[in-house]
């Protein structure tokens, strides 16, 4: 037996008044309709197969793959940026960025 058979009017309602959901037929939001059809296209609701399954899947976290290695070897070659303009300075002026060492 599908489950729209076993959805009361009742549960319909409550579920609608807290999610936006489009109606099956037309993608009409059926948020806050209070009756058993859909205002646009009049869709029965309960035989409408709306709870039969889920509209949408799951969002699910995205994979990370390769993003944090090309992070830390982003902070590495600017950590030996700022080694190599830091040398370069001191060769220049005879201090470092960060004043003597």
């Amino acid at each position: 037996m599908p489950i729209a058979e076993r959805v009361t009017p009742d549960e319909i309602r409550s579920h609608l008044a807290k999610h936006d959901v489009p109606c099956p037929k037309c993608n009409y939001s059926l948020k806050g309709v209070e009756g058993e059809l859909c205002p646009e296209c009049g869709l029965y609701l309960p035989e409408s197969g709306l709870f039969d399954a889920p509209r949408i899947a799951p969002r699910t976290s995205p994979e990370v793959k390769g993003e944090p290695m090309v992070f830390v070897a982003v902070v590495v070659v600017f950590f030996f940026v700022v080694l190599a303009l830091s040398a370069c300075l001191r060769s220049l002026f005879g201090t470092g960025l960060m004043g003597t060492f």
